[in-house]
């Protein structure tokens, strides 16, 4: 409510409203949209300091989002996932002659 983040509210919400089979369920509808913004907003352009993600590491990178949106628990299959689903490849370091 500090940040008026309405939006959140609005989507803990229509979770709410659905039925849920478990725990995990209930924590990725509401993560699911602010890891793919973070994603989406970082991935080719370096912002406010936050490194291009695409040239990261899968490790460097769950470092990187678990820091910045502050979700320890966030997983690094989760974030792979969503990388995936989002269709967003991480460009290849090229090996030197």
């Amino acid at each position: 409510m500090m940040r008026d983040d309405l939006d959140f509210f609005a989507r803990v919400g229509d979770v709410l409203r659905k039925r849920q089979e478990n725990v995990e369920s209930v924590v990725s509808e509401i993560i699911g949209p602010k890891l793919q913004k973070f994603l989406l907003n970082h991935w080719a352009k370096e912002i406010e300091g936050i490194p291009v993600l695409c040239r990261l590491s899968r490790v460097q990178l769950a470092k990187t989002c678990r820091k910045y949106l502050k979700i320890e628990n966030l997983t690094d299959d989760a974030i792979e996932k969503t990388k995936q689903r989002l269709g967003l490849k991480s460009l290849r370091r090229r090996s030197r002659p």
